[in-house]
């Protein structure tokens, strides 16, 4: 072998080594940097991808009669808003015939199958979905409050981006409300009227009240009925 090729071959191996020596340099400073120096970011950038947090709100219970009839339950529904900033021109969706791929549409398209799904005049909806003329586009608008979670999940299928959805507990009575009925049938059988008031009540005051350490004290009156001696 001559004198040229081993010069040559001795060049290619310095450098392959300097290469080697940098690449494991900057791997050893970024391994000081990231377990020693900024180990506190790093980890809580690590935990905050991997959770997140979620407010659930709390759900009250069922009330039912001793024949298992629901008197009382609570659902789920949403308050639907939007945010009118930082709105392109069309919308980018996916299919909604149920094949792969995207397809775009425009802003009034989606105002109508909006305003289909929420039984709303699509003229007033469009005021609220995007600003008009030189208006000012608002960060928090409400589209429609208390629906159900089946409209909801129509609405996300139309797509429109930054529109979401809050959930809102609401209570429902299957049986009706019965305060009503409990009033009427106190009243037949003879009983204190307990819609507010007490028939034939009357209001005694009670004697005057004693001072205690130079300041008075007030006490609340009390009422009876006067036809079952029961005090209120």
């Amino acid at each position: 072998m001559s004198s040229t090729a081993i010069d040559t071959a001795k060049k290619r191996m310095r450098f392959v080594l300097i290469l080697s020596v940098t690449l494991l340099v900057i791997i050893l400073a970024r391994l000081v940097w990231v377990q020693g120096i900024n180990a506190a970011t790093v980890a809580n950038a690590a935990q905050q991808n991997r959770e997140r947090e979620e407010v659930i709100a709390p759900m009250r219970g069922s009330i039912e009669d001793r024949n298992g009839t629901t008197l009382a339950v609570s659902v789920d529904r949403y308050d639907l808003v939007i945010d009118q900033r930082e709105q392109n021109e069309d919308i980018r969706r996916a299919k909604r015939d149920g094949s792969n791929g995207h397809e775009r549409i425009s802003w009034d398209q989606a105002i109508q199958e909006l305003a289909k799904a929420l039984d709303q005049d699509p003229e007033e909806l469009a005021k609220k979905v995007r600003p008009q003329g030189d208006a000012k586009p608002k960060g928090y608008v409400v589209l429609a409050k208390s629906v159900t979670p089946e409209v909801r999940n129509e609405v996300r299928e139309i797509g429109i981006p930054r529109l979401s959805s809050l959930l809102r507990g609401e209570r429902q009575y299957p049986q009706g409300v019965i305060a009503g009925p409990l009033a009427r049938l106190c009243a037949q059988l003879g009983g204190p009227d307990i819609r507010g008031r007490c028939r034939g009540a009357r209001t005694e005051p009670r004697r005057p009240p004693r001072r205690h350490r130079g300041r008075p004290q007030i006490r609340n009156q009390r009422r009876r009925c006067a036809h079952s001696g029961h005090r209120g």
